[in-house]
């Protein structure tokens, strides 16, 4: 059998010229993916978990950068050194506009309320501390 596109001459038994690629026999073409089809639906069934191994590269996840002084800030106002913490959040603050795009910009907000409450509470303690102490010392 002739192939039509290329004239390669082929033996018949092939669905398609092996030069070319062209369909030289549209019945065995048909034969050929039937059979293919019955293969794939045969393995689909039989195989719930394919043993192949992954061909497909996994593409590394970006890891955000942390906004340290938000972190250190927000622990400075537990640690009882929140006029410090004060600063730090809100150099965190800034940063997460300007650096960070915005990345620990809450964690830099609640830092910065946390310690502006435990600074008016320690102004309030220390005010309290001195006026006792002033009034002890008058009896």
């Amino acid at each position: 059998m002739k192939c039509p596109s290329c004239g390669y001459q082929t033996d018949g038994r092939k669905s398609k010229c092996p030069a070319c690629r062209t369909v030289v026999r549209k019945d065995l073409l048909d034969k050929e993916l039937a059979k293919e089809q019955q293969a794939k639906a045969h393995a689909a069934r039989t195989s719930s978990v394919s043993m192949q191994p992954r061909t497909t590269q996994t593409q590394p996840v970006p890891v955000a950068e942390a906004n340290m002084f938000a972190i250190i800030g927000f622990i400075m106002a537990f640690l009882g050194f929140s006029f410090i913490g004060l600063i730090l959040c809100i150099v965190g603050l800034i940063k997460a506009k300007k650096v960070y795009g915005g990345s620990g910009y809450g964690f830099a907000l609640a830092g910065l309320i946390i310690n502006i409450v435990m600074t008016v509470f320690m102004a309030i303690f220390i005010g309290f501390y001195i006026w006792f102490i002033i009034r002890m010392s008058m009896w």
